[in-house]
């Protein structure tokens, strides 16, 4: 049954827009619930794109964070995009993920030499 409105803030490199969701209640559990929840990322009430992920990553590598930040929200000319501790967070993570990356690479290396010779 349908039970009104939530609001997804989503952070592109475009700026931010609010995306309208339809919350749901589920007679059977007696729980609130949005359609296609499941297929989304874990977000924690944001959104935040492929694309702005990828500057939020590389304008950090040539610049300060502060200063990175502030180009994040150049183009869509809004003051903050993203905070200063989620492009921290988002260099983090993507970091760990390469690292894991090559590591998984050395491993495959690793096991494919013959090291009878």
């Amino acid at each position: 049954m349908a039970d009104g409105w939530e609001a997804l803030k989503v952070a592109t490199q475009f700026g931010i827009i609010y995306l309208r969701r339809q919350v749901l209640h589920h007679q059977g559990s007696e729980r609130h619930v949005m359609p296609g929840n499941a297929m989304l990322p874990p977000h924690e009430g944001v959104l935040i794109t492929r694309g702005l992920q990828e500057w939020a990553c590389l304008l950090p590598e040539a610049l300060s964070f502060e200063s990175a930040i502030r180009l994040l929200g150049w183009q869509p000319q809004e003051e903050q995009v993203l905070s200063s501790i989620t492009v921290r967070s988002l260099v983090r993570q993507h970091g760990q993920i390469i690292r894991q990356a090559e590591q998984a690479q050395v491993e495959a290396v690793l096991a494919a030499l013959d090291w009878s010779k």
